[in-house]
């Protein structure tokens, strides 16, 4: 997808989403802007950043599908968007960024983002402490 796609959420996906309304089918550019806004030393997480494209979209929703879709083409098209300040909400980092989870928590550990090691990957300790929560009075 190369440009941003606002549909209508189906009805069927309303108890999903827990509205109605419209939802983003973010492009890699849209998303790889909001990611580009997080600074070194700090995480933000994929409900949060969803969040952040759908209040500057003025949409209900963002598809997590299409979301995760752009992450990919972000990966396999630059390495310059610091993806690896994402994270879910839990901490934990993402298995499908390049390099895995390993390569991400070197790349947070060089931005004093402290990581440990679980039986599923890597976690960011003291996550509340690196969070980035965007501003919704910034525009």
């Amino acid at each position: 997808m190369l440009k941003d796609e606002v549909v209508a959420i189906a009805t069927e996906r309303e108890k999903f989403f827990g509205c109605s309304g419209r939802m983003l089918l973010p492009s890699p550019d849209t998303v790889a802007q909001v990611v580009n806004e997080v600074p070194a030393g700090m995480v933000t997480t994929l409900d949060l950043l969803r969040g952040e494209l759908a209040r500057r979209a003025g949409v209900e929703a963002v598809c997590p599908f299409q979301t995760k879709q752009a992450l990919r083409a972000i990966v396999a098209q630059s390495s310059a968007v610091p993806l690896w300040r994402l994270v879910k909400k839990n901490g934990e980092l993402l298995k499908y960024l390049s390099g895995g989870t390993a390569h991400q928590a070197a790349l947070l550990e060089k931005e004093k983002v402290a990581t440990a090691q679980t039986t599923l990957g890597h976690k960011v300790k003291k996550l509340k402490q690196h969070l980035l929560c965007f501003d919704p009075d910034e525009s």
